[in-house]
């Protein structure tokens, strides 16, 4: 903590340095962590759902991840405006943040551009950039941990915020609670997937063979289009009502329970992410007011 007062801190915060923690604070502490979620866990759900032909999952995702590089624009342009130009501080962990900083903007920006191509190519090329989107994004999340962390005890800061561990700590929770949530969803999804296959072992060898023989004369890829019936439970539930008509009572209540547990499942998913979108929202917005209180 000496340390810290050593490096001259202030009482009052500039109000451009306060407007720089709140947008970063908001962009990585609630658009992030919920974009993510979005595009990891929810690609299959929704089934149907689409908003101006954007599923659901994806309209969300690019909400989230439009804001969070806005946001992220703006406060870099505020801070640098502001310093005219990269911080003098050499003593860690202060030095570290500007550079954590430019990485995770360079990060940022170059995020954007795959994802533009991801969504512009085709076979390949279209599975390397989606890798790239991935890993980019991970690290740039990854990276705005210590970011935020060192934010927090930036000179510049003052010493109200320096010497107390609220702000931090508070922080520390939301991405604890994050973590929480992304490894149940992780979890859930395998359970579905899991349900799923031990289930509906029997009709997918059935619907291969039925849509085999019916499409392979006209020269369609059965395998994409059967892929993209198993990303579609509306449409397998069809499919599989339709091969149980003759089946045994027995057979489709048992197919029609398996639904249903899939589908609660399915619930269960969507309520958990809406609550981390309030957790998240809610520990971000109580920071935010913090530091533009300071």
């Amino acid at each position: 903590m000496n340390a810290t007062l050593n490096e001259g801190q202030i009482k009052y915060v500039n109000v451009y340095v306060r407007a720089h923690a709140c947008l970063m604070l908001f962009a990585w502490g609630f658009c992030c962590p919920n974009g993510l979620l979005a595009a990891r866990h929810f690609k299959t759900a929704w089934p149907g759902g689409t908003i101006k032909k954007w599923k659901y999952w994806f309209a969300i995702h690019m909400s989230f991840q439009s804001v969070l590089f806005a946001l992220v624009v703006l406060a870099f342009m505020i801070v640098v405006v502001n310093l005219t130009g990269y911080s003098t501080l050499s003593k860690l962990p202060y030095s570290a943040h500007p550079l954590l900083g430019f990485i995770t903007f360079f990060l940022s920006f170059s995020n954007l551009f795959f994802a533009w191509m991801l969504i512009t190519s085709t076979g390949g090329r279209r599975s390397l950039f989606r890798n790239l989107h991935l890993c980019v994004g991970l690290l740039a999340h990854a990276l705005s941990v210590p970011l935020i962390l060192t934010g927090f005890q930036m000179p510049k800061m003052g010493n109200q915020m320096c010497s107390s561990k609220a702000y931090s700590g508070m922080y520390l929770i939301s991405l604890i609670f994050y973590a929480i949530v992304e490894v149940v969803l992780e979890v859930m999804g395998y359970k579905i997937l899991f349900k799923i296959k031990s289930s509906f072992a029997l009709f997918y060898l059935l619907m291969v063979a039925e849509l085999r023989q019916k499409l392979q004369p006209f020269g369609l890829d059965v395998e994409l289009i059967i892929q993209r019936i198993a990303q579609n439970p509306r449409h397998k539930k069809q499919q599989v009502m339709e091969l149980l008509l003759n089946k045994a009572i027995e057979e489709k209540e048992f197919t029609q329970n398996s639904f249903k547990q899939i589908q609660t499942l399915r619930v269960i998913k969507y309520f958990l992410y809406a609550i981390h979108l309030m957790v998240s929202f809610s520990i971000t917005f109580v920071l935010v007011i913090m530091v533009a209180n300071l």
